[in-house]
């Protein structure tokens, strides 16, 4: 069994169909050699997977197993690790393929502790910027004392309108927040909960509206109380400099239309759909292909032009080609020597402090 948290993500090779790597503590698994520390380990990652709604059975959409697969359910056994494909996340009671829509043979394994900090888990649509063939994986870990996000929370629209920042609620505004709510309207918008609940005809737009009517009545009391701060537009985003001197606005417009074309397709699962996103892959990668290669054939030229007709700019551009590297620290040759000294040593008995056979022969007779 693994001692601590332990997280495997990568490609095994190994079809496993739905081989469950995952054992129960009953008398018809349960081994003679088998010690008290095993059987409880594998009764407490039982109460993990039935607490947090994890199945035991593993889902996977690739019906074919092969030796590797085998082997690495043997080696899960062992461990005591558990299989989070088709268990946990988007993923979960599927099992989706990771590599050429056919096999699964890329894995996300983690030990059952860390399941409780498993705030999702997908496979991703392949990209072929990413890989030649296998899709991502997209793995979310929660941290101890980091709050959950509630991924359905929605970005409040009216205070994008207005050039609001959402508000931060602190206990500061608590009192004041209450205090500068609109008594009035809250009244009438339970007046009219009341009748909706009432009305067996009530349509969308009224639910709409009345959604409209709440949220005002909330945003306003929080700017009035002041934990809401007027957004003045601040810094505009800059992309930061590119350290691809070959990049141009080529390659730029090539990748926002790969990008469009990506997004679209993560969507849109038609032929179509996925045929334009390989061609504008396939554009996108020629472009910066072609690109470089200019770049580094006028580079090329002008290496050769300046050599023999300026050496001044022409050795300013070898030496700025060159990655200077700044040395920490640098150690001595007494710091070194110990350390030799001690590896030497290890698993022998102690020698003497003026003993220097250790030491390399040049060493000794330098």
């Amino acid at each position: 069994m693994v001692s601590g948290p332990f997280l495997l993500l990568g490609d095994m090779n190994a079809r496993t169909k739905q081989l469950n790597e995952f054992l129960k503590s009953d008398v018809y698994n349960l081994d003679v050699n088998d010690d008290d520390n095993m059987v409880y380990e594998r009764l407490l990652n039982e109460e993990i997977l039935i607490e947090y709604g994890i199945p035991e059975e593993r889902f996977s959409c690739d019906d074919k197993s092969n030796n590797n697969g085998f082997k690495m359910i043997s080696m899960l056994k062992n461990l005591g690790l558990i299989i989070l494909n088709g268990r946990v996340g988007k993923d979960a009671f599927i099992g989706k393929v990771t590599c050429k829509d056919v096999s699964v043979v890329d894995y996300a394994i983690a030990s059952p502790v860390l399941l409780p900090m498993v705030y999702d888990f997908e496979v991703l649509s392949f990209n072929e910027m990413l890989s030649d063939c296998h899709n991502p994986l997209h793995l979310i870990l929660k941290t101890q004392g980091e709050q959950e996000v509630n991924k359905n929370e929605d970005v409040n629209e009216g205070c994008k309108n207005d050039k609001f920042k959402r508000p931060r609620w602190e206990s500061e505004y608590q009192d004041a927040f209450i205090q500068n709510l609109n008594t009035g309207k809250i009244a009438e918008l339970e007046c009219t909960v009341d009748r909706m609940f009432s009305d067996d005809n009530v349509t969308q737009v009224e639910i709409d509206i009345l959604y409209d009517n709440i949220k005002n009545v909330l945003h306003a009391g929080a700017k009035a109380c002041g934990s809401i701060k007027v957004n003045t537009g601040g810094r505009k985003h800059r992309r930061k400099k590119s350290n691809k001197p070959w990049w141009n606005r080529d390659c730029e417009e090539s990748r926002t239309e790969f990008n469009n074309a990506r997004k679209m397709n993560v969507n849109d699962k038609s032929n179509e759909a996925t045929e334009h996103r390989k061609t504008c892959s396939k554009k996108y990668k020629q472009t910066m292909n072609k690109s470089m290669n200019q770049y580094h054939k006028e580079m090329n030229n002008k290496i050769r032009k300046l050599k023999s007709t300026c050496p001044k700019d022409y050795w300013n551009i070898i030496n700025n080609s060159n990655e200077k590297q700044e040395v920490i620290n640098k150690l001595s040759c007494e710091i070194f020597a110990e350390h030799l000294k001690k590896l030497n040593m290890g698993g022998h008995k102690q020698r003497r402090s003026d003993d220097k056979s250790y030491l390399p022969w040049l060493w000794r007779h330098g």
